[in-house]
């Protein structure tokens, strides 16, 4: 019975349509997504899987009168969904988020208050943010080889981005010995 349902599955996904992009690359929309609105503040992050295995994902806000947005196309390749949302995330915040001396009151709150979001978004994943984010400062927990104590680390904006670019393109090009997510990704120091 069991080989019967591989084949069904092997078959359905032989049969699969993928999504196709338009003439400039752009795919219409994400099957998933991950949405915020509070006030006037509105996230959205698009996530696509284009092919077995490949997802993409884009990132769009609005805070009161202004936004941003990106297209949704094959830019970066994640291995997963769940890839896809924490980089997407991460991004977000380090690009659109991060506190500035010329914020409006109003704009402060609404930063605030999607700052809020992603972290929460962050934990639900697995990545613990630190309470107060003044750039990317995160912890990180790993487990001592030695004693096998719990040892908790601090990571700063520019160690984040770098681990996490070699962490993510780690997991999307290993074929057999994946790294799990909530492995000890301090090896890759």
């Amino acid at each position: 019975m069991d080989q019967g349902l591989n084949m069904e599955n092997k078959l359905q996904n032989r049969e699969r349509s993928w999504p196709k992009p338009n003439e400039n690359g752009v795919y219409e929309k994400g099957t998933h997504t991950l949405a915020f609105e509070k006030g006037k503040v509105e996230v959205t992050i698009d996530t696509l899987e284009i092919s077995q295995g490949e997802w993409i994902a884009a990132t769009s806000d609005q805070f009161g009168d202004t936004g941003s947005g990106c297209p949704l196309y094959a830019r970066r390749l994640y291995s997963s969904q769940q890839e896809a949302e924490i980089d997407q995330l991460m991004r977000y915040y380090d690009h659109r988020l991060i506190p500035d001396e010329d914020d409006s009151p109003g704009k402060a709150q609404m930063k605030k208050a999607a700052t809020k979001w992603v972290k929460d978004e962050l934990r639900e994943r697995g990545v613990k943010p630190k309470g107060k984010l003044v750039g990317w400062n995160i912890y990180l927990f790993r487990e001592d080889p030695d004693t096998g104590e719990q040892i908790k680390e601090e990571w700063d904006n520019n160690r984040v981005c770098k681990i996490a670019d070699e962490y993510f393109f780690r997991l999307r090009d290993q074929e057999e010995e994946s790294l799990a997510l909530g492995e000890d990704i301090t090896q890759l120091l």
